[in-house]
């Protein structure tokens, strides 16, 4: 009478086993591609400048007019003139500390949160009215927008890289 048995491929085993350890790895690459792919077009939106406006300046307060004045238009000199500093302070950067890698999408200016609002929380919470009249978006959606596209391309790409691994194995 033939014996039930099983046979154990452990070679195969040890293809995943392998593939398994090497995913950090792969995965850490693929957030390396798909941000620096995306990153130009991440920096084309938030750096998008609206036309120059016509419209009268409102003021948040009477005392906020004061200042402007008072100071040469913050120190900037008066009428203000566009520097192109505000979409050039946008930066994409991938950090990673130990295990964790995490996209970056930041702007060095410090007015920035007065003309594109708070970029988490409560978006419209600090830009201030006269630059929401003017034309200047929010930066909180585009924020969100691209996000949820670099996870859905990460997640996209991740799963072809391991398939595309497999298949060497």
């Amino acid at each position: 009478m033939p014996v039930p048995k099983t046979t154990i491929d452990t070679a195969a085993m040890q293809r995943h086993i392998d593939l398994l350890e090497n995913s950090p790895q792969i995965l850490a690459q693929v957030v390396l591609d798909v941000t620096n792919v995306n990153k130009p077009h991440i920096l084309d939106d938030l750096g998008h400048i609206p036309p120059r406006s016509r419209k009268k300046v409102e003021w948040e307060t009477p005392r906020q007019m004061r200042a402007y004045f008072a100071t040469d238009g913050f120190g900037k000199g008066i009428p203000s003139r566009r520097t192109g500093k505000k979409p050039t302070g946008w930066k994409v950067e991938v950090d990673q500390l130990g295990g964790v890698m995490t996209i970056v999408i930041k702007n060095t200016w410090n007015a920035a949160r007065y003309v594109f609002g708070n970029l988490t929380g409560n978006p419209k919470g600090t830009q201030q009215r006269m630059h929401a009249n003017t034309g200047w978006e929010l930066a909180s959606p585009k924020l969100n927008k691209w996000f949820t596209e670099l996870n859905d391309q990460i997640y996209t790409v991740y799963r072809k890289r391991i398939k595309q691994e497999r298949r060497k194995r």
